[in-house]
């Protein structure tokens, strides 16, 4: 059991580097994070100061999500994607998440992708914060970051590519349907040109 990660790291590294990319099917994206929804609310709304409801069921946050994208065969994709955002109590976090994904769709114009994939997420303790309420996330051993790993996240992405042109429109959600928890936001994707 052991091995098992290294050979999806060796598997991922040969794809994402060495494996020949489809014309024109490699992509970069760059999107801006909207929006944080937690159904039912959640126990540390007080601290969010840009809450749109009592209980945060909507939060605004502002940050960044940076996407590497190949297509290894016909529809499946593989993803590597890194955030830096402002988390919904305005401290500073990031997350890294490696995706594997479908395309329902298979247009020249369109993509639809479903994926899933492990993430890690950490961000700045809020343990200081007055009326913390304590969550699932571990503490570092200097207790300035809080940090959590996930086994599988599910992320949805829609991308619309103009007929002339490699530069497309994105909208995407990552989702925890654990803690039923959602983030959204949009942006552009480019088509790279093959090595």
């Amino acid at each position: 059991m052991k091995t098992l990660p290294k050979l999806l790291l060796i598997f991922i590294f040969y794809l994402l580097f060495v494996s020949k990319p489809s014309l024109g099917q490699d992509q970069l994206g760059f999107y801006l994070c909207g929006v944080t929804t937690h159904k039912g609310g959640d126990p540390n709304a007080l601290l969010m100061p840009l809450r749109l409801t009592p209980g945060a069921e909507i939060v605004i946050n502002f940050g960044v999500v940076v996407q590497y994208k190949k297509k290894v065969y016909n529809r499946i994709t593989l993803a590597l994607i890194q955030t830096f955002q402002a988390d919904c109590a305005m401290k500073a976090s990031e997350g890294s998440a490696v995706c594997i994904g479908f395309d329902f769709l298979k247009s020249p114009n369109h993509e639809f992708i479903f994926a899933v994939g492990p993430a890690f997420y950490v961000r700045e303790s809020w343990y200081s914060m007055k009326g913390y309420v304590k969550e699932d996330l571990k503490l570092s051993r200097n207790e300035k970051w809080q940090y959590i790993f996930f086994p599988i996240v599910p992320h949805i992405e829609y991308t619309y590519f103009p007929k002339s042109g490699n530069l497309g429109i994105s909208a995407y959600a990552i989702l925890d349907p654990v803690k039923k928890v959602s983030n959204t936001g949009f942006g552009i994707t480019y088509k790279l040109k093959p090595r």
